[in-house]
């Protein structure tokens, strides 16, 4: 969920399959900047509108891979708004990828963000782009959810 310069975790559930344990936890705030679900909000906003959150974020470098300018940001935003996806390689936590999109609320505004996090050492660029695929059919359907079953109005 957005929240000013931060995006707040509102759910989170874990593999069943694996061992791996993410710091993510529900409530836990994540910068914009250096997030999947931040870089996925943040592509459909304006360039204006970034360069204000990133001038007014905490901007700190978690990792090597953490983008520290607005340039290096921007980038990445360009990327997000082409694929329709956005990624996270290791810039928020050695050795996690995230792969987000961005889903619209009722009031037809870009506040919340899906995702699937994994281990560096378990991604391919073939599992990059099939979780983006299951994340953008997810995406499809939770709006189509809100906007076509009574939601649109907040009833």
């Amino acid at each position: 969920m957005l929240d000013n310069t931060e995006a707040i975790y509102i759910d989170k559930v874990e593999s069943l399959s694996t061992s791996i344990r993410l710091v993510s936890k529900v409530g836990k705030e994540i910068s914009l900047y250096c997030s999947g679900v931040g870089k996925a909000l943040l592509s459909h906003m304006s360039d204006e509108e970034i360069s204000k959150i990133f001038e007014n974020s905490d901007i700190r470098k978690h990792t090597d891979n953490t983008c520290t300018t607005l340039e290096q940001l921007m980038e990445k935003i360009q990327y997000t708004r082409k694929s329709g996806f956005a990624l996270d390689e290791e810039e928020n936590e050695v050795g996690v990828v995230c792969v987000a999109v961005a889903i619209k609320d009722f009031e037809n505004k870009y506040n919340y963000a899906i995702s699937i996090s994994t281990s560096k050492q378990r991604i391919t660029n073939q599992k990059i782009n099939l979780f983006a695929s299951y994340l953008l059919d997810a995406k499809k359907e939770i709006e189509k959810q809100i906007f076509n079953d009574g939601f649109k109005t907040g009833k």
